[in-house]
Parts: C-alpha cells; structure tokens; sequence
C-alpha cells in the first residue's frame, strides 16, 4: 500500500477491489470489525455439534458444515412437503434476513436456500441495516430455536386443516344443494328439429303440488338427514381416537421422565405432537 503506481489518474474498479481487499485484510489483523466483514453463516448462529434441523423431527447429530451437507444430501432430499414449507414461510417476509434465518432453523444452506426461491421467481431484497440484523437473529435464534420450530410447524398445519376442512365443507354444501333440488337440470340443449318438438315445455315431470314434487323433497331431506348422522359418528370416533392417542402420548412422556430425563428436543417434540392432536380435536 506505500508503493505509489504512476501513470494514468484514472483508478480502475481492480484498483479500487484490491484496496478494499487489503484494508479489510489490516482491519481484521487489528481486530477492527466492519459491516462487510460480518460473519454470515450457519456455524456462527447454530454451532456444530449439533442436532439436525431438518423440518421435520430427526435425532442425527452432525459435526460440522460437510457432515450436515452431506446428511442433507443422503437423507433428505428435497421434497414437495418441504418446498412448500419453506416457501410459505419464505412469502411471510420475503427478504435476506428471513432467508438467513431459514437457514439456520431448517439446516439448508443459505445458498442453496437462496437458489431455490429464484428458481421460484421471487425476488431477495438486500439487508438493511445488516451488522444490527444480523446479531438480532443470533441473539433470537440462540434463545428460541425450538420454540420458533414448534410454533412455525404447528400454524402452518393449522392453516392446512383449516383449509381442508373449508373445501370439505364446500363439498358438503354443494351435495346438499344438489339433493334438494327436485328437478334434474338440463346438461345440454337439444338442437335437433323432431327432440325439440317431442318435449312438453308447459307441463314439467313433476308440477309444483303434485305428490311426486313432494315425495322428491322429502326424499332428499331423508337422504341429507342420514349423511348427517353418519358425519356426526364419524366425528364422535375420531374424536375417541384423539382422546386414546392423548392419553398414551402422556403415558409415554411419564414413563419417560421416570426412567431418564428428557432432552429439550424430546420434550418440544412430545409437546408437538399434543399441539397437533388438540389442533385436531
């Protein structure tokens, strides 16, 4: 940095990346910190040894970046169900803090991470302030991991739930329409001469007042009648088998903590899954 290159007084952009290079170089040695020399990976958030984060429960410890690469690579693939998990939660807050923070609760590297939502056409904003969001994320993933894995994985299957059971109930209600209405609609229009002159338009199979239009009405309230008491047995032996499941998760998590004491992981898992079976009920 003291040789002084004469010649032209036009610095090029080599010049210019090659400064910012050594500065950072001195800077580091003096144990200077700038915002672009902070450390942005997945050890410096979650370090290793340590669990593995994959979405969904997995009790494998991995030592170090290759280890979880290559557990990753040979026992979990990528998958629709885990798209979709990470692409919802991705469109929450769709910027490089959430991406960072993805990574470390779910185990994919940021880069690989970051692929895969352009592969989806979504765009990444920049960090904003990034040395301060950076430490916030440290300090939340470090004191709430678990917990922030639990409640992401519990909504989202709420959300699912819920969304099966409002296309159930629009099912329901279009059968329902369907079994009260007497009268069959037409699925097509006739277009030839001699059908057209066949039908009868003035007096419909079955006027209004006749005993076949009543019997047809009373024969779909008979009929949505027993579909109701069939749904409602069906949720009575559902809910008995939520209420049998309960009960043993409980007895194991008490045989449990007789015998050994429980990890943190073991405990948020049982507590989890009783989430989701309430969530059921």
């Amino acid at each position: 940095m003291d040789k002084i290159k004469l010649g032209s007084g036009r610095r090029t952009n080599q010049d210019f990346q090659y400064y910012r290079q050594v500065k950072s170089h001195l800077n580091e040695i003096e144990g200077k910190r700038s915002k672009s020399m902070i450390t942005v990976a997945k050890s410096a958030v979650d370090p290793f040894p340590h669990q593995c984060r994959y979405y969904k429960p997995c009790q494998a410890i991995v030592n170090n970046p290759s280890s979880n690469y290559g557990h990753f690579k040979r026992v979990h693939p990528w998958t629709e169900d885990e798209r979709e998990f990470l692409l919802t939660l991705f469109e929450e807050s769709p910027n490089s803090k959430n991406v960072y923070m993805l990574s470390a609760l779910y185990g994919r590297s940021d880069e690989e991470l970051r692929d895969f939502f352009k592969s989806e056409n979504k765009k990444i904003p920049k960090w904003g302030k990034k040395e301060k969001e950076v430490a916030d994320v440290h300090e939340l993933i470090n004191t709430q991991m678990q917990t922030i894995r639990t409640n992401n994985r519990v909504r989202l299957a709420k959300a699912e739930q819920d969304k099966q059971i409002d296309d159930y109930w629009d099912r329901s209600d279009d059968v329902s329409l369907s079994l009260l209405n007497p009268f069959p609609t037409i699925t097509s229009i006739p277009v030839n001469v001699e059908t057209i002159q066949a039908q009868n338009y003035l007096n419909p199979p079955h006027p209004i007042g006749s005993k076949d239009f009543y019997k047809n009405i009373v024969d779909a309230l008979l009929e949505k009648h027993q579909y109701w008491v069939t749904e409602s047995q069906r949720l009575k032996n559902r809910i008995q088998e939520l209420d049998n499941q309960i009960n043993e998760l409980k007895n194991k998590l008490a045989e449990k903590i007789d015998e050994i004491e429980l990890s943190t992981e073991e405990v948020a898992e049982y507590n989890e899954q009783l989430n989701q079976i309430y969530q059921g009920l």
